[in-house]
Parts: structure tokens; C-alpha cells; sequence
């Protein structure tokens, strides 16, 4: 399945942590995906392609204490 124009980043807002690694929970290979923290939040870059058409998990691993930003 191919991702939706435009929809090459997902956003996690609020989230301050930096995640090592973030990969897509269906990678037996568990790719790192780039991640960068914004004023705004977590932001993840999405592959192009994904392996469940239906549902694809991202896995988070957050060393330490979770960072959160309320507003």
C-alpha cells in the first residue's frame, strides 16, 4: 500500500523524547525511521511503501523518563 499524498511525515505532538529506534512494527529488519523533535513534537518520516495495507504499528523505544509537553 502506498502512503497517501502528502502523508510522508506523522506528527506525535507533545512528545519531547528523542525514540532509538523507531521502526514500523512489521519490519523483521526493523529499519530505523528518521525522526526529528519540532517545536510541535515527535516527527516521524514514513516509508513509501508499507507492509500492512490495513493497520501499520510504529514501535517507540524511549530510554529513561517519557518527555511530554502538555499544553
Amino acid at each position: 500500500m502506498s502512503r497517501p499524498k502528502g502523508a510522508g511525515r506523522l506528527l506525535v505532538p507533545g512528545l519531547r523524547s528523542q525514540p532509538c529506534p523507531c521502526f514500523l512494527l512489521a519490519d523483521p529488519d526493523r529499519h530505523p525511521l528518521a525522526t526529528r523533535l519540532t517545536e510541535a513534537g515527535l516527527e516521524i518520516e514514513l516509508p513509501a511503501q508499507v507492509s500492512d495495507p490495513v493497520c501499520s504499528v510504529i514501535t517507540l523505544n524511549v530510554p529513561g523518563e517519557l518527555q511530554v509537553q502538555n499544553r
